[in-house]
């Protein structure tokens, strides 16, 4: 039996489109896992996996520096939070696993700018480029990372698995 809130609904609905209201069922359930349940999850199942990592410094002027390939083992990066700031001369280029795939450069903001590197990328090795394009003076540079770190091997065993299935159940492939 419908309720008369439901047949009021349907009565505006006919009124407004000359048609009745279409009947909607729940057909099935397609579970979620958001990036952000999956972060919370590795740092639950493991307490080490929260890695924060800070690079701060004084760059002479003119430096043209690429730092790496700094390798993650045994752990691998699945997200980051990122706050940079420093002197607005300095630029900052991330390579994700090879320089090819660099992001950026990035001139860094006078007071902390806060950026979530929200492209799905497992890291497996960094690589970081520090530019101070002021060739008479010296320049100052921060950044604070707070990023998820599970093992390699618990992401190859288990997460990269739940993730995969994940996509399927999204696009409907079961």
């Amino acid at each position: 039996m419908r309720d008369r809130f439901a047949e009021k609904i349907d009565a505006i609905h006919k009124a407004v489109t000359g048609n009745p209201q279409p009947e909607v069922r729940i057909v099935g359930v397609v579970p979620t896992l958001d990036l952000d349940q999956l972060y919370t999850a590795i740092r639950i199942d493991d307490p080490e996996a929260d890695k924060p990592f800070i690079l701060e410094g004084v760059a002479p002027a003119g430096l043209d520096l690429w730092i790496g390939p700094v390798s993650l083992r045994p752990r691998l990066c699945v997200q980051r939070k990122v706050a940079m700031w420093g002197d607005g001369c300095i630029k900052i280029t991330y390579g994700v696993d090879t320089k090819e795939r660099a992001v950026g450069p990035f001139y860094l903001p006078p007071t902390p700018g806060t950026f979530e590197f929200t492209g799905y990328f497992v890291k497996r090795v960094v690589y970081i480029r520090i530019q101070n394009e002021d060739t008479v003076n010296s320049a100052e540079y921060h950044i604070v990372a707070s990023a998820v770190m599970p093992l390699a091997t618990d992401w190859e065993a288990f997460w990269e698995k739940r993730v995969k299935a994940q996509v399927g159940a999204l696009k409907g492939i079961v």
